[in-house]
Protein backbone atom coordinates (compact mmCIF):
# COMPACT_ATOMS: atom_id res chain seq x y z
CA UNK A 1 0.00 0.00 0.00
CA UNK A 2 1.25 3.57 -0.60
CA UNK A 3 0.58 6.56 1.50
CA UNK A 4 1.36 10.11 0.84
CA UNK A 5 0.09 13.22 -1.16
CA UNK A 6 -0.94 13.43 -4.58
CA UNK A 7 2.50 15.05 -5.28
CA UNK A 8 4.52 11.77 -3.69
CA UNK A 9 2.72 9.65 -5.92
CA UNK A 10 3.30 11.79 -9.16
CA UNK A 11 6.49 11.60 -8.03
CA UNK A 12 7.07 7.62 -7.81
CA UNK A 13 4.57 6.77 -10.26
CA UNK A 14 7.17 6.31 -12.98
CA UNK A 15 8.46 3.45 -10.33
CA UNK A 16 5.34 1.90 -10.84
CA UNK A 17 5.18 1.41 -14.52
CA UNK A 18 4.68 -1.86 -15.49
CA UNK A 19 3.75 -3.50 -12.16
CA UNK A 20 0.52 -3.59 -13.41
CA UNK A 21 0.96 -7.03 -14.35
CA UNK A 22 2.03 -8.62 -11.75
CA UNK A 23 -0.16 -10.89 -9.79
CA UNK A 24 1.65 -10.75 -6.22
CA UNK A 25 0.27 -7.23 -5.97
CA UNK A 26 -3.53 -6.18 -5.41
CA UNK A 27 -5.16 -4.53 -8.35
CA UNK A 28 -5.96 -1.80 -5.78
CA UNK A 29 -2.31 -1.20 -5.41
CA UNK A 30 -1.26 -2.19 -8.97
CA UNK A 31 -3.48 0.65 -10.45
CA UNK A 32 -2.82 3.38 -8.44
CA UNK A 33 -1.35 5.81 -10.47
CA UNK A 34 -4.41 5.33 -13.42
CA UNK A 35 -6.52 7.71 -14.43
CA UNK A 36 -10.01 7.97 -12.84
CA UNK A 37 -13.22 6.89 -14.90
CA UNK A 38 -13.68 10.76 -15.26
CA UNK A 39 -10.80 11.41 -17.09
CA UNK A 40 -10.73 8.89 -19.33
CA UNK A 41 -14.26 8.81 -20.13
CA UNK A 42 -15.09 12.00 -21.80
CA UNK A 43 -16.43 11.86 -25.02
CA UNK A 44 -18.27 13.72 -27.61
CA UNK A 45 -20.52 10.81 -29.32
CA UNK A 46 -21.48 7.55 -29.24
CA UNK A 47 -18.31 6.16 -31.35
CA UNK A 48 -16.05 8.21 -29.16
CA UNK A 49 -17.70 6.95 -25.73
CA UNK A 50 -17.19 2.90 -27.31
CA UNK A 51 -13.74 3.78 -27.99
CA UNK A 52 -12.60 5.23 -24.07
CA UNK A 53 -15.55 2.25 -22.42
CA UNK A 54 -12.59 0.27 -24.60
CA UNK A 55 -9.84 1.91 -23.18
CA UNK A 56 -11.14 1.77 -19.64
CA UNK A 57 -11.68 -1.37 -19.79
CA UNK A 58 -8.12 -2.84 -21.84
CA UNK A 59 -5.97 -0.24 -20.46
CA UNK A 60 -6.92 0.70 -17.43
CA UNK A 61 -8.42 -2.78 -16.04
CA UNK A 62 -11.79 -0.73 -15.14
CA UNK A 63 -14.18 -3.54 -14.59
CA UNK A 64 -17.46 -3.84 -16.88
CA UNK A 65 -19.53 -2.79 -13.41
CA UNK A 66 -17.52 0.01 -12.64
CA UNK A 67 -17.69 1.75 -16.29
CA UNK A 68 -21.37 0.73 -16.60
CA UNK A 69 -22.12 2.11 -13.10
CA UNK A 70 -20.27 5.11 -13.65
CA UNK A 71 -22.03 6.01 -16.80
CA UNK A 72 -25.56 4.99 -16.09
CA UNK A 73 -25.45 2.02 -18.25
CA UNK A 74 -26.05 -1.15 -18.42
CA UNK A 75 -22.83 -3.80 -18.10
CA UNK A 76 -23.69 -5.59 -21.13
CA UNK A 77 -24.13 -2.05 -23.15
CA UNK A 78 -20.54 -2.03 -21.74
CA UNK A 79 -19.20 -5.22 -23.20
CA UNK A 80 -20.98 -4.84 -26.32
CA UNK A 81 -18.82 -1.37 -26.91
CA UNK A 82 -16.11 -3.29 -26.20
CA UNK A 83 -16.76 -6.09 -28.80
CA UNK A 84 -17.61 -3.22 -31.21
CA UNK A 85 -14.09 -1.97 -30.76
CA UNK A 86 -12.93 -5.59 -30.97
CA UNK A 87 -14.18 -6.23 -34.03
CA UNK A 88 -12.67 -3.21 -35.93
CA UNK A 89 -9.08 -3.78 -34.56
CA UNK A 90 -9.43 -7.37 -36.20
CA UNK A 91 -10.93 -6.28 -40.13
Amino acid sequence: MYIGKKTFMDQIGHLLQGKDKLKEISRKQRYITRLSLKEVLNYQNKNQRDHVIYIAHLQYAYTLKDIAEYLGIHYTTVSRAVKRIEEKDEM
